[in-house]
């Protein structure tokens, strides 16, 4: 049985990537960022991934986590493509926190867990 998360609490930021607690689950946390104008990152974290994420926020010195990539190269990405290769750091910042929030927050809706899966569940696009 899943469990839809409805409801969370912004906890901060760290460089691009906004985090939100889970208020149904406190070891679940979801991750967002804006890599370009049309390119958002959404990720759903738990496990040791929440520990280390809520340690960076309080941590200015501290990384949030990266993905290993096949290649050895640095990136943020779960799968390898020419924007790995140019890493989001390097993507300029053109919009306010404020306005970043609100652009991300939309794509945080239908995430579900269970005691050892996870899912998102998107809408069928529309014909317009």
């Amino acid at each position: 049985m899943f469990t839809e998360v409805t409801q969370r609490e912004y906890l901060g930021a760290k460089g691009r990537e906004n985090i939100w607690q889970a208020k149904e689950d406190a070891n679940l946390l979801l991750s967002g960022a804006l890599l370009g104008g049309e390119i958002i990152r959404v990720r759903l974290l738990r496990g040791n991934e929440v520990t280390q994420v809520l340690h960076a926020l309080q941590d200015n010195s501290a990384s949030l986590l990266r993905y290993q990539l096949a290649d050895g190269g640095s990136g943020t990405l779960p799968y390898h493509s020419w924007i790995v290769a140019r890493g989001d750091e390097e993507w300029t910042g053109s919009l306010s926190q404020a306005q970043a929030l609100s652009t991300i927050e939309p794509y945080l809706q239908g995430f579900a867990f269970s005691d050892s899966s996870l899912r998102l569940k998107r809408p069928l696009a529309s014909e317009e």
